[in-house]
């Protein structure tokens, strides 16, 4: 009998109603409910937990034989424990649902992938996620405003800051895609290029300067991986010619679908707009026509130089500086009542605010040792990606695919730069930490399933 192949692979076979349950909980994740006291994750949970079902039963009825005290899960615990013991001291229940999620949802994430293997939900969510991308694309440009210059692009949303962090939290999977169908070969991947083509315009169109920095190391993954999946065919004679088509047609793809865009969200919704207004489409599309890549481009060099002309660097950062020294200042062991408070950041005075930073905001409402572990767990991840993006020999010995790898990075660098300007740690409560949780539980999983457990002892025993 032939042995089991030591891998996290996992069935990369997924049915059609787990990618409905990730289009459903990405929707979830981003719209608001009819729920009473904005409950809406709870159905972003409830979801969750039925695309998890099958391998949380498959996890109970061997969890003797699972091993479960591990590093990851031990910092996890803690921020649970932290913001339990935060909900003892002020009963809010918002702070009873975060001691859930990491006490107990995560945990099971992470237990699950290590049991059942990491490709199958990872392939599931990839494909949900562009699912609802396009959906969302439909809705922004029936429901949303045309694209302006001048104007930070926000779809439907009431900020454009969420309509970025959605698509850095798309870019993975749509990466992901690519590489698979790079990979494979055939005509799929010029779909996914123009996929990622849509993602960047749009993301440059908010002028979101924490969702244009998400997207740079992404974009870096992704070229990277690809380079070496192209470099990596076995013909000598027909590498270069292959390498270069590829860049080529890709490359072309994507200024054709980055054109496309801006187009349909300048002058052809300005067109559609005005022929259902008094106005012209004449009219509307001499409006449009102030709206092409240089006034994209031009509104984005505004906001990167903001404050930078007089030197007001607390200016350029939106007030983060002030308000970051304001929150560290009143960290202590245990959280606070409320997540936000006032503060006074130069000329900027702020009744109630957040802290614009992830590992702050941790610390500051469930208590230090929760920072902490936050900072810890988050490192872990930064150090593993890299590791397997630059040096390539971790993801050989985890036994991961380009693909996973391209997931996995770009989640990662993608959310440390979300974390250290925005506020979204919760799972479920914000789409970018969702990603990121179900990311990074399947990233430490990597190698932990039991074929690569057995396979390490065998290992061990032959060295002995």
């Amino acid at each position: 009998m032939a042995k089991k192949k030591c891998s996290i692979a996992g069935d990369v076979e997924h049915s059609s109603l787990t990618v409905a349950l990730w289009v459903l909980f990405f929707f979830c994740s981003i719209l608001p409910l009819p729920l009473p006291n904005g409950y809406d994750w709870v159905i972003a949970m409830l979801l969750c937990v039925a695309i998890f079902l099958k391998g949380i039963c498959s996890f109970l009825r061997n969890a003797v034989d699972t091993p479960i005290a591990n590093p990851w899960i031990l910092l996890v615990q803690v921020i649970g424990v932290s913001f339990l013991l935060t909900f003892a001291l002020f009963v809010k229940v918002t702070f009873l649902f975060y001691a859930v999620s990491f006490c107990l949802v995560i945990p099971l994430i992470y237990l699950t992938f290590q049991e059942n293997g990491i490709a199958g939900i990872i392939s599931a969510m990839a494909r949900g996620f562009n699912v609802a991308f396009w959906i969302l694309v439909v809705l922004s440009f029936f429901f949303g405003p045309a694209y302006s210059a001048g104007v930070q692009y926000s779809s439907f949303f009431s900020d454009p800051n969420v309509l970025g962090y959605v698509i850095t939290s798309v870019m993975p999977c749509t990466g992901y895609l690519f590489i698979g169908a790079l990979r494979e070969g055939g005509q799929r991947k010029l779909v996914y290029a123009a996929a990622l083509a849509v993602q960047v315009t749009m993301a440059l169109m908010t002028a979101s300067r924490t969702t244009t920095l998400s997207l740079v190391p992404q974009i870096a993954v992704i070229a990277v991986v690809a380079f070496r999946v192209l470099r990596a065919r076995n013909d000598f004679r027909t590498k270069r010619v292959l390498i270069l088509r590829s860049v080529v047609s890709c490359l072309l793809t994507f200024v054709l679908a980055a054109s496309a865009t801006l187009g349909l969200f300048t002058f052809g919704k300005s067109a559609i707009d005005g022929s259902l207004t008094a106005d012209s489409p004449s009219n509307a599309l001499t409006q449009g026509s102030n709206s092409g890549f240089s006034a994209m481009l031009e509104s984005n060099v505004r906001r990167y130089s903001k404050g930078l002309d007089t030197g007001n660097y607390n200016d350029f950062s939106s007030g983060r500086l002030g308000i970051w020294a304001s929150f560290l200042q009143d960290i202590e062991p245990l959280g606070h009542e409320s997540e936000t408070k006032p503060v006074v950041s130069g000329s900027r005075n702020y009744d109630f605010i957040y802290a614009h930073n992830v590992f702050i905001q941790v610390a500051y409402s469930g208590g230090l040792f929760a920072g902490v572990s936050m900072c810890l767990i988050m490192l872990i991840s930064l150090i593993q990606a890299g590791a397997m993006v630059l040096g390539g020999k971790s993801a050989a010995r985890h036994s991961l695919s380009p693909e996973l790898v391209t997931f996995f990075a770009c989640v990662v660098f993608g959310y440390f730069i979300y974390a250290f300007l925005g506020n979204g740690y919760a799972m479920f409560k914000y789409l970018p930490a969702s990603v990121f949780w179900i990311a990074s539980a399947a990233l430490y999983a990597s190698c932990r399933t039991p074929e690569c457990r057995e396979c390490c002892r065998n290992q061990s025993r032959q060295l002995s």
